[in-house]
């Protein structure tokens, strides 16, 4: 709101609702109208420590409080703004803007309140104990540098350090990825383990969770569009060749494998077909067991 009233228009804008998203999700706005050029450098400076895209580096109501900007208010230029700023703020509709923009901040903090209550639950005893949590910190700490995430070869530096090996970990690299930024942070890093932690209890009850079962098909699906191909079904079984019964393998073609999975013969499997192969039959648990049984190691 403070962007929008200093020059009458908003920090964000794009050809399309995605680019608007990603330049949101990303914090990307520039200072390069014209009029910006009269705001001062302590103004932009507030907008800039508000607009942080991580809230552990934004400015808290206490940090705002004692900027500045805030705090020399009685001493700054008291020039009225130009009339084209008014004019913009009405071209703008700022009444419907604004109230988008304050349904928006309601339901970001709904949000954030949900994360912090998921992250907490699955970082709780039953997934990842606190030493496992340290172990997790220490390793990511070191290879990240003080960056605020990894890419996918300091990713898989991580991975090494925790001695953890997945089949096709560029894929998992991508799923733990939640904003696809490219990067995947701490707190992406500890709820991506602590899911297939949860998700890979002792006793195989996993065979029938969908969400596990959905994540399992996700890492096999590579371009994402929702079904499985053969060619990502080769793939698949090759990543797992290592970790698979050999005699299963061999004895059901990877062709016979995917005709027993594609039901409706349609040349591609669906997840619901992949969920009820696995569920159906136990020789498939394999293709499960090869994503979850790194998720079962001592992190510690």
């Amino acid at each position: 709101i403070m962007y929008i009233l200093l020059p009458g228009s908003p920090p964000f804008w794009a050809d399309t609702t995605r680019e608007k998203q990603l330049a949101i999700i990303h914090g990307k706005y520039e200072f390069d109208d014209p009029l910006w050029r009269i705001i001062s450098n302590d103004a932009k400076s507030l907008i800039q420590g508000l607009l942080h895209v991580d809230p552990t580096k934004r400015l808290t109501a206490e940090q705002v409080l004692q900027h500045p900007w805030v705090r020399n208010l009685d001493r700054t230029d008291s020039t009225p703004l130009p009339r084209e700023v008014s004019d913009r703020i009405v071209l703008f509709n700022a009444k419907r803007k604004f109230r988008a923009a304050a349904y928006a901040a309601v339901c970001m903090a709904r949000s954030l309140k949900t994360l912090h209550s998921n992250l907490k639950q699955l970082c709780g005893p039953r997934t990842l104990s606190d030493s496992e949590l340290n172990h997790i910190r220490t390793a990511f700490n070191e290879i990240a540098d003080g960056a605020r995430g990894v890419t996918y070869p300091l990713f898989q530096q991580v991975m090494a350090s925790l001695n953890i090996h997945f089949p096709n970990e560029e894929r998992i690299f991508q799923l733990f990825d939640v904003n696809s930024d490219n990067y995947v942070d701490y707190r992406e890093l500890v709820m991506g383990l602590a899911l297939l932690r949860e998700s890979a209890p002792a006793d195989g009850t996993y065979f029938h969770d969908d969400r596990t079962l959905r994540f399992c098909f996700d890492v096999y699906d590579t371009d994402a569009n929702g079904w499985l191909s053969k060619d990502e079904m080769q793939a698949m079984v090759s990543m797992l060749a290592t970790e698979a019964d050999k005699g299963v393998v061999q004895a059901d073609t990877i062709a016979e494998l995917f005709e027993s999975m594609d039901t409706n013969h349609d040349g591609q499997v669906s997840f619901e077909e992949f969920k009820e192969a696995i569920k159906m039959n136990q020789a498939n648990h394999f293709l499960v067991d090869g994503i979850l049984s790194p998720a079962k190691m001592d992190l510690s």
